[in-house]
C-alpha cells in the first residue's frame, strides 16, 4: 500500500517524472491514460514504455494503466480501478491538465477545478482509510494574472484580471486547495515555461516555447516581429521539474507549502536576447526576411493585425498557431517575475541542479529541430 497515483503522464512535466518515481520509490505506480478501451489502453502504456525506454519487465510490471478521465466524475474510472487506487496508493500527483489558452471559463473550469475537485475526493478517501500521504498538485506560475508584482510562494489573494481562462481557472483552483489544505496533505507546484530535458532536449510534446522561438526566429513571419520591449521569458527544463516534484513526492514537512520550479529572477531570459540566440541555431536562421539578416519590429497592435490577416492564407494548421500568438503576446507584454527563494532554500543539500536557460538552450532546440513534425 505504498503506491502512486499519477495523472498526466502523457504530459511534459509527468512523462518526465514517471521515470523518476521508478527509480526512487518502491511499489507500483498507477497510471491514469484515457483510451477507448482496454486494447488501446495497453497500447497507450506500450508507447510510454517505449518512450521511457523502460527495459527492466520488473520496472515495467510496477505500471498499472488506469483507463479514466480527468474531467469525469470519480476521474472517469471504474469502480474496480478507483477503489483498488484508493487502497494501494498513499501518494497523488496530480499533473494532468489542459494548457490551451483560448477555451471558455466553463470549459477551463472543466479542465482545472473539476478534476482537483476529484482528485480531492479520492484523497479524502485515501486517508479516511488511514493511508494517504501526500497531494502533489501542478498549478502555473500564470496564476498571479495580471498583478504587476513579483509572485512570490504564496498563495495570491488579490483580486486581478487574467490574460486568459487557463490561469483564471488555475487560479481558482489554487483557492479551493487553500480551503482543503487545513485537512489534507497538499503540496502546490507552480512551474514556469517548461521546456526538454537539460542534458537531451528529449520532450514529448512541443509546447508553447517552441511555437514561441519559431515566431520570434522571424523565419515564419518573414522578419517582422512586434516590439516586446524589455519583456522577460521564464523557462525550465522538465528533468528539473519533475526531480522536484518527485522529492516533494516523498516529503510530508512540505504540505501546505507552495514551491516553485522556474529560473527565477537571476536566470529568466530577456526576449530580445532569445532571439538574438536564435540566429546561432541552424534550423532558426534559415527562412527568408524580408530585411536582408535582421528583423524589423513593429507594434504590437499593428503585428496582432497582420498575424490576423497573414491566418487567412496559410495552412490550417500553422494557422491555429499563429491564432495563439496574440495571447501570448499580451502574457509576454506584462512583466513576469517569479521568485524561488524558499524552494532553493528547502533544495539546499539535495543532489538537485537547477540550470541556467542558456546552458541547456542548445540541445533542446537541437532536439526539437530532429525530431518536429514537418
Amino acid at each position: 500500500m505504498n503506491g502512486f497515483f499519477v495523472t498526466g503522464a502523457s504530459g511534459v512535466v509527468g512523462s518526465a517524472l514517471v521515470p523518476i518515481l521508478l527509480q526512487h520509490y518502491d511499489g507500483n505506480i498507477y497510471l491514469l491514460l484515457r483510451a477507448e478501451n482496454d486494447v488501446h489502453l495497453q497500447q497507450r502504456l506500450a508507447e510510454l514504455i517505449d518512450y521511457w525506454q523502460i527495459t527492466l519487465p520488473e520496472d515495467a510490471h510496477r505500471l498499472i494503466p488506469c483507463r479514466g478521465d480527468m474531467t469525469q466524475a470519480r476521474l472517469g474510472m471504474a469502480e474496480n480501478s478507483y477503489s483498488e487506487v484508493a487502497q494501494q496508493c498513499r501518494s497523488i500527483i496530480h499533473c494532468g491538465g489542459v494548457v490551451r489558452m483560448n477555451l471558455s471559463v466553463r470549459e477551463a473550469r472543466q479542465a482545472a477545478l473539476f478534476p482537483a475537485q476529484e482528485i480531492v475526493a479520492l484523497g479524502q478517501k485515501m486517508h479516511a482509510a488511514g493511508g494517504l500521504k501526500k497531494i502533489d498538485y501542478i498549478s502555473t506560475v500564470g496564476v498571479i494574472g495580471k498583478l504587476h508584482r513579483p509572485l512570490t510562494e504564496c498563495f495570491v489573494e488579490e483580486k486581478r484580471t487574467f490574460h486568459n481562462t487557463y490561469e483564471q481557472a488555475k487560479a481558482e483552483t489554487e483557492d479551493y486547495l487553500a480551503s482543503q489544505m487545513l485537512n489534507l496533505p497538499i503540496t502546490i507546484h507552480r512551474p514556469s515555461m517548461v521546456v526538454g530535458d537539460s542534458h537531451s532536449g528529449k520532450n514529448i510534446n512541443f509546447q508553447v516555447f517552441y511555437h514561441l522561438c519559431e515566431f520570434l526566429s522571424g523565419k515564419r513571419t518573414f522578419g517582422l516581429l512586434p516590439d516586446l520591449a524589455d519583456a522577460v521569458l521564464d523557462i525550465v527544463p522538465s528533468d528539473y521539474v519533475a526531480a522536484v516534484i518527485a522529492w516533494s513526492a516523498g516529503q510530508t514537512a512540505l504540505a501546505g507549502l507552495i514551491l516553485h520550479e522556474c529560473s527565477g529572477t537571476s536566470l529568466a531570459l530577456k526576449v530580445v536576447d532569445l532571439e538574438r540566440d536564435l540566429f546561432n541555431y541552424r534550423y532558426f536562421s534559415q527562412g527568408r526576411r524580408l530585411f536582408g539578416h535582421r528583423n524589423l519590429h513593429l507594434p504590437v497592435p499593428v503585428f496582432n493585425v497582420l498575424i490576423k490577416i497573414a491566418s487567412l492564407f496559410v495552412p490550417q494548421r500553422e494557422a491555429k498557431v499563429l491564432k495563439t500568438l496574440p495571447h501570448f503576446l499580451e502574457y509576454l507584454r506584462d512583466p513576469q517575475v517569479f521568485e524561488d527563494q524558499q524552494t532553493s532554500r528547502l533544495l539546499a543539500g539535495e543532489s538537485i541542479y537547477k540550470p541556467a536557460p542558456l546552458d541547456y538552450l542548445p540541445v533542446v532546440l537541437e532536439y526539437y529541430q530532429k525530431n518536429k513534425r514537418a
